[in-house]
Order: structure tokens, then C-alpha cells, then sequence
């Protein structure tokens, strides 16, 4: 009987201790995922927004865009926005509607 009570005590004991362990390195993990995630959404941001700028720029050297252009600037300011972008990209989309299409 005493056996029994001290394998029982044992095993909750171990029991608790995995599941400490376990909760703990997810807890961990998820820190890290998310650290690793803002760093990409940053980075996919200045990409965006690079891009964004090379549109705008080409815009306003021709005086003029293409539909195709116009098109391709608002998708990358959609997912810039979405991204949580700040107001040089609402700035500069605002620009490119301005401009004469071709």
C-alpha cells in the first residue's frame, strides 16, 4: 500500500513536472515566432514601400502612368497598409490617383 501511494506521488509529481516543461518551451517558442514575425512584416514593409516609391518616382519624372502601374501601386499600398504602413505611403498612392493615365 505504501508503494502504491509513493508511485502515485511519483507520477503526478513527473506528470507535473513535463507539463511545466512542455508549457513553458511553447511559451518560449511563441515568443520567438512572433519576434521573428515583426521582423519579416517590417522588412516586407520597406519593400512595399520601396516599390511604392519607385512607381511614384517614375510617375512624376514622366509626368504620366500606366493603368497597368496605377494597379500594381494600389495592391502594394493595400498589403503596405495592412502591414500597418504609415502616412509616406498614403502620401504617395494619393500622388499616383492624381496622375494622368495611359
Amino acid at each position: 500500500m505504501d508503494y502504491y501511494s509513493i508511485a502515485v506521488s511519483l507520477f503526478s509529481q513527473g506528470s507535473y513536472a513535463i507539463l511545466s516543461f512542455a508549457v513553458g518551451y511553447l511559451l518560449n517558442k511563441e515568443r520567438g515566432n512572433k519576434a521573428k514575425r515583426e521582423k519579416t512584416e517590417c522588412g516586407i514593409r520597406a519593400i512595399l514601400k520601396i516599390e511604392l516609391r519607385r512607381i511614384h518616382e517614375r510617375g512624376q519624372s514622366e509626368h504620366k502612368l500606366s493603368y497597368a502601374d496605377e494597379a500594381s501601386a494600389e495592391e502594394i499600398y493595400s498589403t503596405y497598409h495592412a502591414l500597418g504602413g504609415n502616412g509616406q505611403g498614403t502620401t504617395m498612392i494619393n500622388d499616383i490617383r492624381k496622375m494622368p493615365k495611359v
